[in-house]
This record gives structure tokens, sequence and C-alpha cells, in this order.
């Protein structure tokens, strides 16, 4: 009688392999992000948002997503200098 250890080791191989595409998919989620630039043309008052606006009132400032906060902020302090920085995050 032989003992097979093929078997287990299939298991193991696909188990590293779930876990390792599961991994792969949590890591890559929690690092995408998008920034926006919002300002309110009435109040010219300017927010950074971490998802698409909903909002259609207020103007998306360089028509565009950022992919870093640091980029977004970069935006911000050149189109609302006299106003102090305001994140908000849903």
């Amino acid at each position: 009688m032989s003992v097979s250890y093929q078997q287990p080791a299939e298991a193991s191989m696909r188990a590293s392999r779930i876990l390792g595409l599961l991994l792969t998919v949590y890591v890559s989620g929690a690092v995408s992000h998008e920034y926006y630039v919002l300002q309110d043309p009435q109040t010219h008052e300017c927010h950074i948002i971490n998802q698409p606006p909903t909002d259609r009132a207020l103007d998306v400032i360089g028509g565009r997503m950022y992919p870093t906060l640091g980029e977004a902020e970069f935006e911000l302090e050149q189109v609302c200098v006299s106003q102090p920085l305001r994140l908000r995050f849903r």
C-alpha cells in the first residue's frame, strides 16, 4: 500500500494561490483612490472629496480626478489660495 502525498500538496498549492489572489485584490482596493477638487461657484469655497461628485452645482476644478491626495491638494492650493484646506471623505 502506497501513500500519496500529491493531493495534500495540490490542495496546499491551491490554497496558497487563492490566498495570494485575495490578498492582491484587497491591497489593490486599498491603494486605489480618487480625489476630486470641487469649488462652489457662488461662495468660491473649495473642497477635496474622495468619490466622484454627485452635486452638479459644484465645479470640478481641473475637470478631472487626481490619483493622489497630494496632487489634489496642490491643485486646490493653485486655485483656492486664500482658503484653508478642507477635506470631505465619504
